[in-house]
């Protein structure tokens, strides 16, 4: 089934952009038994995202890292890319707080506008742009909903976000 694919807006950075098309090639080339939406630079309750990506199984929050290398992922802490914290984000928070408090904003604001309970149906996945070494220091309740990979590795990332009992049926997603 096809990728349907909007962009709210224009990416302030070019490299956004061009995570954002790598995404969307990626997905595209799979094949899936629903369509598929993604929706780039999307805006709800108040959280910027860099792309939103809803499937028949729920929807995943992606949001796009530069660089690449050792990565050293945290729950609370900074996390580094070859010893040098990771910065940029709203709110001053390392991307796992950050994208944990806008899970709960997301999963509400979307199913209350798609009349679905969305609790446990909303995941982020956490892309950087080049090839990375993942020092996982995150706590199953954590990587139960959030995954983190490379650009490299983001079609088998998203394929395992996407299990479990469908939440949306096709048509469903063609009214999104």
């Amino acid at each position: 089934m096809p990728l349907h694919i909007y962009k709210i807006q224009a990416y302030e950075h070019r490299a956004e952009t061009e995570q954002f098309d790598a995404v969307a090639r990626i997905l595209a080339a799979r094949t899936d038994d629903h369509d598929n939406l993604l929706v780039g630079n999307y805006h709800v309750n108040g959280v910027e995202l860099d792309a939103l990506l809803i499937t028949a199984h729920g929807v995943t929050m992606l949001e796009f890292k530069t660089g690449g290398g050792h990565v050293t992922v945290r729950e609370n802490d900074s996390w580094t890319a070859d010893g040098q914290v990771i910065t940029g984000g709203m709110l001053g928070l390392n991307p796992c707080a950050r994208l944990k408090k806008y899970r709960n904003k997301v999963s509400t604001e979307l199913g209350e506008y798609l009349h679905k309970d969305l609790r446990h149906r909303v995941k982020a996945c956490i892309v950087f742009s080049r090839k990375a070494e993942f020092e996982n220091l995150l706590p199953p309740a954590i990587t139960s909903w959030l995954t983190v990979c490379d650009m490299e590795h983001f079609g088998e990332a998203v394929t395992e976000t996407d299990g479990g009992e469908a939440v949306f049926t096709n048509e469903e997603l063609l009214q999104i």
